[in-house]
């Protein structure tokens, strides 16, 4: 089994949904000075009512990213939906006077309060106060052939005041040129995390590999709200015991 592992969180236009019994929409809220309060939708899938409680905390554990956890307001933070209910969620931002540009980040967390196994949906908030840029930076990369597998890590960090959130295409080759695994799709780099790529060790014999790694910044599901940032390539030769 070949899988691309993306520890950068992936947020679209559409709902997130839990196990087809709660849905958010939109799965991610961009706030700003014109536009410093939302609201989101919640949909309730199933056959009995069920509450959930709504904290707002930073986004990750030593990512580096600003936060603005201690800005948002939410409205209500106890919610209750009947079955095939919608409700209704009021976000505000309050920004703090002189507070720098840039991108800041928290999420909203929602947290089903019976015995059902602690359910939960995650849902990022971005507030940007004034200019705001990104661009991403290859940090290093190094691989380890461990338990039957080869792990491929990737040191990614953010440049510039707002995550970067963008596509990346990887793709593999051996020493010969031969393409041994290609994957792409969205990455999202809040400070500074780890891509792994992760492949069986038969795929990956003893011998050196080149990894050619290509981000753009042309993300659909973000409409307007995708910061453009100019296309950037990198080719990394690896050895592999």
């Amino acid at each position: 089994m070949k899988r691309l592992l993306l520890p950068f969180l992936l947020f679209s236009l559409f709902p997130l949904c839990l196990h087809a019994q709660l849905s958010v929409s939109p799965s991610w809220l961009y706030l700003d000075a014109r536009r410093p309060a939302a609201s989101l939708e919640l949909r309730s899938s199933l056959a009995e009512s069920a509450s959930y409680d709504v904290t707002v905390r930073d986004r990750g554990q030593g990512s580096g990213a600003a936060s603005c956890r201690d800005w948002l307001r939410i409205d209500p933070k106890h919610l209750h939906l009947t079955p095939q209910s919608v409700e209704t969620l009021y976000v505000a931002a309050d920004m703090p006077a002189g507070v720098g540009d840039g991108e800041y980040v928290a999420e909203l967390l929602f947290l089903r309060d019976d015995a059902s196994g602690g359910e939960e949906v995650v849902v990022p908030v971005h507030v940007r106060v004034g200019e705001v840029y990104s661009d991403v930076k290859l940090a290093g990369a190094g691989a380890e052939r461990k338990d039957g597998e080869v792990v491929f890590r990737f040191n990614l960090t953010q440049m510039g005041n707002a995550a970067y959130r963008g596509n990346l295409v990887l793709r593999l080759e051996d020493g010969k040129g031969r393409e041994v695994h290609a994957q792409e799709g969205p990455v999202d780099v809040y400070g500074s995390g780890v891509e792994e790529l992760v492949l069986p060790s038969a795929d990956v014999p003893p011998g050196r590999y080149r990894v050619f790694m290509h981000f753009d910044s042309d993300r659909k599901d973000l409409g307007t709200r995708a910061i453009p940032v100019l296309s950037k390539k990198y080719t990394i030769d690896i050895s592999m015991p």
